[in-house]
This record gives C-alpha cells, sequence and structure tokens, in this order.
C-alpha cells in the first residue's frame, strides 16, 4: 500500500508538473470509465460530463489535467492527494467529511439486472440477494450499500455474495460470461453497455429496484486548499444560474434517474 501511495503521489505530481501555473494551483481531475456519463471511446473521453467539468474549471479560472483510471486508483488519489477533483462520486453521509463537494451531477436510482436465459433468478426483497452473487465495483456506494445489507464477499467456502472487481466494465462483461449472476446497474446504463460492446439489451432483463437512491456529485480532495474549494462552487453556482448546467445536462435533468455502469 505504501508503495502504491508513492506511485500516486509521483504520478499526480508529474501530471500537475504538465500545467502551467496560474493564480490558484492547478488540479488533477480524476474519473472513470462509467458509461453513459463520462466513458472512453476511440481514445476520447466521452459524455455530458466532461465538458461541464471543462467549464466548471474555466470559469474558476483553474488549470488542470485529466485522467481516467479504474475506479478504485481514482478514488484512492482523490481521499490522500491536494488538489485531485474526481467525479462522478456518491454523496453519502460516510463519505460526507472525506470530501470537499462542490456540486451535483444527478441522482441515480440503481436495479439489479440478470441474463434473460436466467429464469431461475428470483429476487424480490434484499434478503433474497443474499442467495446469488453480485458483480460491483470496489469503494463503489452499491457494493458500500450491499454491504450495510450484510452481504458479504464471495470467499472459497461461498459462491455466493459480492463478487469485487476494480471497474464496472468487467461486471457487466462477467454477467454475459455467466461468472456473476446480477449486477446493479440502470436502462440507461444497460443501454450505453449494450451500444459500446455490440451485445443486444434483449439479452437482460431486470430483476428489481434497489430500495435506495443517492446524488453523484463533482468533488474536491480534502487537502485542496479552500480558495480552490470556494473558486469551485463558485463558478458551479455560476454554470447553474446561467443554465448551462441544465444545458449539458439535459438528459439526466428534469427528474431522470440513471445509474452508471461502474
Amino acid at each position: 500500500m505504501k508503495r502504491l501511495f508513492r506511485g500516486l503521489v509521483l504520478g499526480a505530481s508529474m501530471l500537475m508538473a504538465t500545467v502551467q501555473a496560474s493564480s490558484l494551483p492547478a488540479m488533477v481531475v480524476v474519473t472513470e470509465d462509467a458509461r453513459p456519463l463520462h466513458y472512453v471511446w476511440q481514445g476520447q473521453l466521452q459524455g455530458e460530463a466532461p465538458p461541464l467539468i471543462d467549464q466548471l474549471l474555466r470559469e474558476a479560472d483553474i488549470r488542470y489535467s485529466q485522467q481516467v483510471y479504474p475506479w478504485a486508483r481514482a478514488y484512492l488519489m482523490a481521499s490522500s492527494l491536494p488538489n485531485v477533483l474526481i467525479y462522478s462520486i456518491a454523496r453519502t453521509p460516510e463519505r460526507e467529511a472525506q470530501f470537499h463537494w462542490v456540486g451535483k451531477l444527478l441522482t441515480v436510482q440503481y436495479a439489479m439486472y440478470a441474463l434473460q436465459t436466467r429464469q431461475d433468478i428470483r429476487a424480490r426483497t434484499v434478503d433474497d440477494l443474499h442467495n446469488y452473487r453480485l458483480g460491483v465495483t470496489a469503494n463503489d456506494v452499491r457494493a458500500n450499500w450491499l454491504r450495510e445489507q450484510g452481504i458479504r464477499e464471495v470467499s472459497a467456502d461461498s459462491r455466493t455474495g459480492m463478487d469485487i472487481t476494480n471497474d464496472g466494465l468487467s461486471n457487466m462483461r462477467k454477467l454475459l460470461q455467466g461468472r456473476v449472476d446480477m449486477v446493479p446497474t440502470s436502462a440507461v446504463g444497460l443501454r450505453s453497455f449494450c451500444l459500446t460492446e455490440n451485445v443486444d439489451c434483449s439479452r437482460f432483463r431486470r430483476v428489481m429496484v434497489l430500495p435506495f437512491s443517492v446524488d453523484l456529485y463533482v468533488a474536491a480532495s480534502l487537502k485542496t486548499p479552500p480558495p480552490v474549494v470556494r473558486a469551485l462552487r463558485g463558478a458551479y453556482d455560476r454554470l447553474n444560474r446561467s443554465g448551462r448546467y441544465q444545458r449539458l445536462m439535459a438528459p439526466y435533468i428534469d427528474g431522470a434517474s440513471v445509474a452508471l455502469v461502474r
């Protein structure tokens, strides 16, 4: 872990060194490949969120560099290093004091999905989920929530429980391969996965809607200086008041709720 942390510090320092100095410290922006809000396609970061993040930092007059990592690594950087901005991160009571929360992106409602061929899967309550192998991502709010419901990680003694990976794309691929029984996502996220991976979405079915939702945010690392945090929050407020936020995030507002495939 110490070696990994030193590597993250060095990596962040190298990224920041490539950004010219400005009146406020430069930031390293970290995210993941998480369809449909932000994802890599043909080597480019796509989706509605990246342009919003760019406008946010420009409005705040903060220079930045951006990197796409597996979620576990992005989360570690944002929770341990200064001047790191992360998106999209679920705002939960457990995380409340661990980050500076800049602004909300959207609200997420999760559901469990299985293969259409697995008609044997019958889950109507959270208790029923204990009987299945569930594909989730490390340090993801869904894994944390399932853990709170008493669902443990899979082990040599038990096939059922949480099968944890470092990125959500692996979970969906495991679902297709029959290596997990269900994955928590949404209809919007599922459709995006199907388009990107050239998979027929009729191969999946929604088993049950999970009884919890979260807000996804842009957040700054706790060690980020207060002037930077104030600048970011002020810039977010101006984007909101001017209508730029609404125009960029139009597919996900006005009551729409989606879940990212992470």
